[in-house]
């Protein structure tokens, strides 16, 4: 990449968020919804929206309410540069540069299991204030984590 890519906020909080990001009505949403279309309530990752629904030849004929055609429409532009942005994060995943975001969160879920055993040691061993010392510091991780990844 050349330059400072331009910040993409690349989460979405509901399906009206899904549904002004890739230009659909609420009710297209709602019907990948219902053919499996990837995330939660509260934290959709729309780069995974984006690679599904062009794995399911969602946005290949229509993007931003236009047809593709041919030639060069906006339409068609918004869709290669979608395409391009999708290819470069998809090289840096196989770089191992980019690490989704589920593996990053269960490593350190992983890692927290293992400080709470080790709290519940150190309770057994120094008392129950050091074992609430412990998880209290884990819990504000947490906290900390769900700001950076942005999750509410």
């Amino acid at each position: 990449m050349i330059g400072k890519p331009k910040k993409t906020k690349w989460t979405a909080k509901n399906l009206a968020q899904v549904a002004d990001f890739f230009d659909r009505s609420q009710q297209c949403i709602n019907q990948w919804r219902s053919r499996g279309m990837p995330g939660r309530p509260g934290t959709y990752d729309l780069r995974e929206v984006l690679q599904w629904a062009l794995s399911k030849g969602l946005l290949v004929e229509r993007v931003g309410g236009e047809d593709l055609g041919d030639g060069d429409s906006p339409a068609l532009e918004r869709y290669r540069a979608a395409r391009a942005q999708l290819a470069e994060l998809e090289l840096e995943r196989q770089k191992k540069t980019l690490v989704p975001r589920d593996a990053i969160r269960n490593g350190l879920s992983r890692f927290a299991h293992h400080l709470r055993q080790l709290a519940e040691r150190m309770g057994k061993r120094h008392g129950p204030e050091a074992a609430i010392t412990v998880n209290e510091a884990i819990d504000e991780c947490g906290r900390v984590i769900d700001d950076e990844f942005d999750v509410h």
